[in-house]
């Protein structure tokens, strides 16, 4: 409280609301933010130190970012910016974190409660947060996206050979990366390719939408125990347990994207968090959603499809042994495809204009007569879509889902 009315405390909320303004006004930004990086450094490592004689430490020593939820959590209601109001807000999540855990012996589910506590606190208190805040603005800085090919080069000779040549090295490359690492390996370029549609799902919620997202492998997850479950107890094919799996992802995106319409940047960052706690310590957990997830003893079996892809065992192919992992990668890569071409075609649409324009300024957007509720609760459900797909992916990949 002291260092907020401080001089150093004045630079600190003059910087954040106008850097280059500050820096006009003579105020070192980049020297209070040190400061303030060091201050906030110091009070979580003694936060930590003083929890820990009284629920312990893990015998690794990770904390775990379970403990940046509880802090996230304070400072959501306190609206990041009353002193007060967080003191006596840590006190009430630290007695709501320990009923938690005493009620149902479980610490898991501490942080399951804890998105309910942050979801009531924002929808409480949405009269009260400032423009600042409610917009966004104070914590989403546009990126500058490169820039196409000029229309008058693009038909010059030697950029349609580069271009040509840059495709078929990326396409030569990526076909052999199995090859290239061994059968051995080939399971981990597998998954690198599943987290990359990930990160495309993320590029079109966060990047082009604007909205800050911190639970994207969370709706992955809902797309895993949703496609895993159906393919390993009801044998379900394999592309319909991945639409339906991704079609349960899109609707949990857009009951997460809800709050979005009222609520933006760090807020919603805090509450997508909240929801990947959630889904981590409670609904992918056998004890409560065993008729969600593949029984016991029940396996996801990776597809034959068609009758003559068979992802579960080895081929010949002209003398050369196709591997079962090489299989299923190339399966894996087909579908990376298909999201970038949807999401390049989504970019290159109206659509796509749509996105970059809200997230740049939503209220010329509004002026022009765009919904911003139906066009941010469409970037949840495409990029749910993706991720929950790429989850039903990564459950075929692993055989079950934990």
């Amino acid at each position: 409280a002291f260092f907020k009315y401080t001089d150093m405390g004045i630079a600190v909320r003059a910087s954040a609301e106008n850097g280059e303004r500050a820096s006009l006004l003579g105020i070192p930004v980049k020297r209070v933010s040190t400061v303030v990086w060091v201050l906030a450094t110091v009070l979580s490592a003694v936060g930590v130190f003083l929890r820990a004689p009284l629920v312990g430490l893990p015998l690794t020593g990770f904390v775990g970012p379970s403990i940046l939820l509880l802090g996230l959590a304070v400072a959501v209601i306190a609206r990041m910016e009353s002193l007060p109001t967080a003191f006596f807000a840590g006190m009430l999540i630290g007695i709501i974190d320990r009923a938690a855990v005493f009620s149902t012996r479980r610490a898991s589910l501490a942080n399951a409660v804890m998105l309910v506590v942050i979801l009531v606190a924002l929808l409480a208190q949405r009269g009260k947060l400032s423009r600042a805040h409610d917009t966004g603005a104070s914590t989403w800085r546009a990126v500058k996206e490169f820039k196409p090919v000029p229309a008058e080069l693009r038909d010059v000779a030697e950029v349609t050979w580069a271009r040509l040549a840059t495709a078929i090295t990326v396409g030569l490359l990526v076909l052999g990366v199995p090859f290239i690492l061994g059968d051995a390996k080939t399971s981990s370029a597998t998954l690198v390719v599943i987290y990359a549609m990930v990160g495309v799902s993320l590029v079109i919620l966060t990047g082009w939408a604007g909205q800050i997202s911190l639970g994207q492998f969370a709706i992955a997850g809902i797309g895993a125990a949703v496609a895993g479950g159906l393919a390993a107890n009801h044998g379900m094919d394999f592309f319909l347990s991945l639409i339906l799996g991704g079609l349960a992802g899109a609707l949990v995106a857009v009951l997460i994207g809800l709050p979005a319409l009222r609520i933006q940047g760090l807020f919603l960052a805090v509450t997508t968090l909240a929801f990947a706690f959630t889904v981590e310590s409670f609904v992918l957990r056998r004890e409560w959603f065993a008729w969600l997830l593949p029984r016991d003893l029940k396996y996801v079996d990776r597809p034959v499809l068609y009758g003559r892809f068979d992802t579960t065992a080895d081929s010949e192919l002209f003398g050369v042994t196709i591997f079962a992992d090489t299989k299923f990668y190339y399966l894996c890569v087909v579908f990376l495809a298909l999201a970038l071409a949807v999401a390049r075609s989504i970019r290159r649409t109206r659509s796509g204009r749509l996105l970059v324009g809200t997230r740049e300024n939503e209220r010329m957007m509004q002026s022009f007569g765009v919904n911003l509720a139906r066009t941010r609760l469409a970037a949840f459900a495409i990029s749910g879509f993706i991720a929950a797909v790429a989850g039903g992916l990564f459950a075929y990949l692993q055989g079950s889902v934990t």
